[in-house]
């Protein structure tokens, strides 16, 4: 049976469900985890967790024996916080758009 293709998703007997991250909230807020252990989490490769870095999608690493490393809190803390920030944008754009009136046919 052909699988097929739309727009980057997989539709058929071979779909696979979403990513879902629950490694990281399982553990320690303490435990280390290295750049291939992360990878691993977010279901990517070492150079895109590179690449969520510098895009601030995630935060720095700390070096510890010359290793990238990342404290599972700090992640975890990282991510709600941009959560937080894209809710309230939401929130504000969706006040702002309410604030505006519809006035003969035109927004003013």
């Amino acid at each position: 049976m052909e699988v097929e293709q739309k727009q980057g998703e997989v539709f058929g007997p071979q779909a696979k469900p979403g990513l879902v991250v629950t490694g990281l909230a399982e553990m320690s807020r303490h435990a280390l985890i290295d750049e291939r252990a992360l990878a691993l989490s977010f279901a990517v490769t070492p150079r895109t967790i590179r690449r969520m870095v510098a895009r601030h999608e995630l935060p720095p690493p700390v070096r510890m024996a010359g290793r990238a490393t990342w404290l599972a809190g700090k992640v975890i803390e990282h991510i709600e916080a941009r959560a937080e920030r894209a809710a309230r944008k939401a929130e504000q754009e969706a006040q702002r758009l309410a604030a505006l009136t519809i006035a003969g046919g035109r927004i003013s």
